[in-house]
């Protein structure tokens, strides 16, 4: 009865490709409840910002000199248009992150796998 001949970090390849899988899955489910509570979050900063934006506006009433009180009140203006703008951003973050997480170690994993086999193989002088 033959053995088969196995070719030299196989093993390796398949324990990477597996450790992936399996990495992949729980940085999926993790995002999956982190990106929900992270928009959740920044939502709530949003509102309590809103609110001293709010109120302070509403003290712009009490400023006599009219040149002064438009500047403020754009400056307030501007400031909760940049805050709608953040919650977007941030949600999208939270929202899309787990991609950028799963294609980093996807890379990490091929270029580690590479590595094993060039090393065994004795085409490269890698140090893993």
């Amino acid at each position: 009865m033959a053995c088969k001949k196995r070719k030299p970090g196989k093993k390796a390849q398949v324990a990477m490709y597996l450790a992936f899988i399996i990495v992949a899955t729980v940085v999926i489910l993790i995002t999956a409840f982190a990106a929900p509570m992270g928009a959740r979050i920044s939502t709530k900063f949003y509102e309590a910002g809103e609110n001293i934006l709010l109120a302070t506006q509403a003290d712009l009433n009490d400023i006599n000199d009219s040149t002064v009180r438009d500047r403020i009140n754009a400056s307030l203006v501007n400031a909760m248009a940049a805050q709608e703008n953040n919650i977007d951003i941030t949600t999208a973050l939270y929202q899309y992150s787990w991609i950028f997480v799963v294609a980093l170690a996807a890379v990490m994993v091929f270029l580690m796998s590479r590595a094993i086999v060039e090393f065994r193989t004795g085409g490269y002088g890698g140090f893993i």
